[in-house]
């Protein structure tokens, strides 16, 4: 695979993982297609790993990440992410996300810049290297100035031909028969990428208590994301962050931002704008009403598609309807999620995770459902701020 997320969780991160996910690709176009690899900690009970594991495209380890003896050991074991990545599974970029960037808009600017850079991560508000910087001074030979003035973690990348760096600086590290605290996978980014690093622009680090400064909050709410840097402690500016990037949610989100995990195609191509299959008789693009179509879902009769779905995906709307190049008189009901749904009528279809699509077979039967586009959910999720703050 090209790209790869990753993320390390624990069990008391797992409801606003699943939240920010959500949130995360509802903001990039065919955001739902980047798989999302996750690594726990060692927390994770059968019952989160079920839960996370119905998600589309995330796939979670059996196997926990390697605790080292050294401090903030669960912090340098996030790093086990790019190793299982590129190892494992073959990403040729793995980017690693902490559970609590709360994304607020589109985020495809950033993203191709995470892309296209050697080694990227956020810029922090305070120093990368820990309490101890003469001793890391002294073993790493780097330290922070204008040409790397600081890093933070909450997202950072890298292709896989860069990993040797960060495998050597972590190899180094771990041989020390006293390490000392560096705050880990800051401070063996820091080293591994001195004078390298690129920063991301739209999102933001939020500095302690900033969420009690109007200026600088709305300043941060204004970004295409905000890293909630110790967000269990900081139950107000969680608060908001859920309230803001709820309301930044879309109220629908068009079916095509979604990719069938099975699918049969009678003939012709599954398309969502215009259709143009040249077979005779058909248009390019084609009508219905002698009125052209721009925005459907193409699924001829004797078709079916299957999509899994997130829960805050509600209801399918469309409206199924014959092409002109059609025999509307051959039409049969479609079958959605168990249930007929005839030409020319608006469908409305409750969702519980799982969307099934399939049209009758017959001559003629052009079929297009128009508009296709799920409703999302605006619940609140079911994230216990007592939870969050232990």
């Amino acid at each position: 695979m090209k790209l790869l997320f990753a993320s390390l969780i624990c069990h008391r991160d797992v409801d606003i993982f699943e939240y920010n996910w959500f949130c995360s690709r509802s903001h990039l176009d065919n955001g739902f297609d980047i798989p999302h690899l996750l690594l726990s900690d060692g927390s994770l009970t059968d019952e989160d790993r079920a839960k996370l594991s119905k998600l589309p495209n995330v796939i979670v380890e059996d196997e926990p990440i390697t605790l080292y003896d050294v401090p903030k050991a669960a912090l340098l074991g996030k790093l086990e992410c790019f190793k299982r990545g590129f190892e494992k599974y073959g990403a040729k970029r793995v980017v690693v996300l902490d559970c609590d960037i709360f994304f607020l808009k589109n985020w495809d600017p950033d993203l191709r810049k995470i892309c296209t850079s050697d080694a990227i991560c956020l810029r922090d508000w305070g120093s990368s290297l820990g309490p101890n910087v003469a001793k890391y001074k002294n073993f790493f030979g780097v330290h922070e100035d204008v040409t790397t003035p600081n890093c933070n973690t909450g997202i950072m990348s890298m292709p896989d031909y860069q990993f040797p760096k960060l495998s050597n600086t972590l190899s180094n590290y771990l041989a020390l028969e006293d390490p000392f605290l560096m705050m880990e996978d800051q401070g063996a980014w820091f080293a591994s990428f001195y004078g390298e690093i690129t920063y991301i622009n739209g999102i933001k680090c939020a500095i302690n208590n900033a969420e009690y400064s109007s200026e600088l909050w709305d300043w941060l709410l204004s970004q295409r994301g905000v890293h909630l840097m110790g967000m269990r402690t900081r139950i107000d500016g969680l608060r908001s962050l859920i309230s803001k990037s709820l309301s930044s949610l879309p109220d629908h989100i068009h079916l095509s931002q979604f990719t069938p995990v099975d699918r049969s195609i009678s003939w012709g191509l599954m398309e969502y704008e215009t259709y143009h299959f040249n077979v005779p008789l058909q248009k390019i693009p084609t009508t219905h009403n002698n009125k052209y179509i721009t925005d459907a879902l193409y699924l001829h009769g004797g078709s079916w598609a299957k999509w899994e779905l997130p829960s805050r995906c509600s209801v399918f709307r469309a409206k199924l309807v014959c092409m002109d190049t059609g025999i509307k008189s051959n039409v049969k009901p479609a079958i959605i999620n168990n249930n007929e749904y005839p030409l020319d009528r608006e469908i409305e279809v409750p969702l519980t995770g799982e969307l099934h699509i399939a049209t009758i077979d017959g001559p003629g039967t052009h079929l297009a459902f128009l508009n296709p586009r799920v409703e999302i959910s605006k619940y609140i999720p079911d994230i216990s701020l007592q939870k969050v703050a232990t």
